[in-house]
């Protein structure tokens, strides 16, 4: 992100929470997700995570780049899909599919929203661990 000139930053929980996931799930997702926003023109991502409902834990990953349409973010769990868009960009339509298999294999949820006033929101619900 440094060596891009984006901002990248992190929003620390109110409280310390834990979450249960594969092992490495959270790191290999985080590093997808910033990937793809450095990737795709984004000029800032923001990492946060808070409680959300039931017993999860959501991990938010906010980027200002181009965002996908609500059909785009349909289709992009799907293996080998890129958006139009994307076509000349580096890649093999993987990243996202992978983020999917990890949060699911780890009893969560993949969720991708519009952000305001443009970019993608990631959210990743995990289990609460206690």
């Amino acid at each position: 992100a440094e060596q891009r000139g984006v901002t990248l930053r992190r929003v620390p929980a109110a409280r310390p929470m834990k979450a249960r996931a594969v092992t490495t799930a959270v790191d290999q997702a985080l590093d997808v997700l910033i990937d793809n926003a450095l990737k795709y023109g984004a000029t800032s991502v923001t990492v946060s995570v808070r409680p959300a409902d039931g017993d999860r834990i959501a991990v938010h990953v906010v980027d200002d780049g181009p965002g996908l349409s609500e059909e785009q973010r349909k289709q992009a769990t799907e293996r080998f899909w890129r958006a139009p868009t994307s076509q000349n960009t580096i890649g093999t339509g993987l990243g996202l599919p992978i983020v999917a298999v990890l949060v699911e294999t780890s009893g969560g949820t993949l969720d991708l929203r519009p952000a305001e006033p443009t970019g993608l929101e990631a959210v990743l619900f995990f289990p609460a661990d206690g």
